[in-house]
């Protein structure tokens, strides 16, 4: 199976740091700024795009960008942290980011969203979390110090 590419020199600056993980997995710290969906959608379109289908490479793109852009809106302003693990018919996406604006003051919590369970007192800026539950089927989120989603897409390649 062939590894998911890194990056070998900056391309702006707001990626910080890439690493490459056993060659199945990348790990990316980028600032919580405007462009940080724009460059999470470029290194996951350099790294899979030999690797994936058209469609599921347009699916990981509208994941990763949907995560992204709630981690830049929702979060406390620290780094934002993307995470992609590829196995043989799974692509995990997982971004994490400062402060959890959905607690309610109630302390930690993990949730499994369904996609009738995305519904618009979660997402209330607009129609991204469920459009992730639709092409997931689930989205896990942790919500504590740090907020912690992630979702598994069915890939082809």
């Amino acid at each position: 199976m062939e590894a998911l590419s890194g990056y070998d020199h900056m391309v702006n600056l707001h990626i910080h740091q890439r690493e490459s993980i056993n060659g199945q997995s990348i790990i990316c710290q980028l600032d919580p700024a405007p462009g940080a969906p724009a460059d999470a959608r470029e290194l996951v379109r350099d790294s899979l795009v030999r690797l994936l289908d058209g469609p599921s490479l347009q699916d990981a793109l509208l994941a990763t960008s949907e995560l992204v852009t709630n981690a830049v809106k929702y979060g406390d302003g620290s780094p934002l942290w993307l995470h992609l693990k590829l196995s043989d018919d799974r692509l995990a996406i997982t971004v994490t980011s400062g402060g959890a604006s959905w607690t309610d003051g109630q302390g930690p919590q993990t949730r499994l969203l369904q996609p009738s369970g995305c519904d618009d007192r979660l997402d209330e800026g607009g129609r991204g979390l469920p459009i992730v539950c639709g092409l997931a089927g689930q989205v896990a989120l942790f919500l504590g110090s740090v907020t912690i989603v992630r979702v598994a897409l069915d890939v082809s390649r």
